[in-house]
């Protein structure tokens, strides 16, 4: 607060505007993007609020001429990017109409995956692979779940279970590049049936 009310009262010095009508600017701002609190205009559900700003932005021209796609972050991990584009092109109305739609995707990108795969190397595996990340993503965004927190709960529970697996070996004496891979699987199974996991 102390820098706001400082760089406004040089900025008022210079004769360019002061602390007041910064404020004053901020409150029109917020009362005309928001017409479902300060006005008549009702809203629902989400997509509906996020419809109504977005008209409320375009009305004054701060609607970027950038698709609106073209506003995630590049610097954002790439499972959040993934998210927000398919939220970004599901309010523009590109998008399933249900789960169902989406699971399909998956199956399909699956399936070109592993035909990809039947092939020698080639950049089609890494393509084939990123679309079918994203189509699982697009199935995380209809199940209203977070994929980049499901992706990072799943790698503390692989580390949490691998420990497991070291501790285990330690005390036999060995370690995960002397024990085989039966050895590790069994003790892999072996801790997830403590926690109450199916195998």
């Amino acid at each position: 607060m102390l820098h706001l009310v400082f760089l406004s009262d040089l900025y008022q010095e210079r004769g360019l505007f002061s602390l007041a009508e910064v404020t004053a600017g901020i409150a029109a701002k917020m009362i005309h993007r928001h017409p479902h609190v300060f006005g008549d205009t009702k809203a629902e559900t989400q997509e509906e609020l996020r419809r109504i700003w977005q008209q409320a932005k375009a009305r004054v021209g701060e609607e970027s001429a950038a698709p609106s796609l073209g506003k995630v972050s590049p610097a954002l991990p790439a499972l959040v990017q993934a998210q927000r584009l398919g939220e970004a092109a599901a309010r523009m109305g590109f998008d399933w109409p249900n789960l169902k739609g989406a699971l399909e995707k998956v199956e399909e990108e699956w399936q070109e995956l592993r035909e990809a795969l039947s092939q020698p190397a080639n950049p089609a595996w890494e393509e084939e692979l990123g679309d079918l990340l994203f189509a699982l993503v697009n199935v995380a965004r209809f199940l209203n779940i977070d994929s980049e927190g499901a992706l990072r709960r799943t790698i503390y529970k692989f580390i949490k279970r691998f420990h497991v697996v070291e501790r285990t070996l330690a005390k036999a004496g060995k370690t995960p590049e002397t024990a085989s891979l039966e050895e590790m699987d069994a003790i892999w199974e072996a801790c997830k049936r403590e926690k109450g996991q199916a195998p």
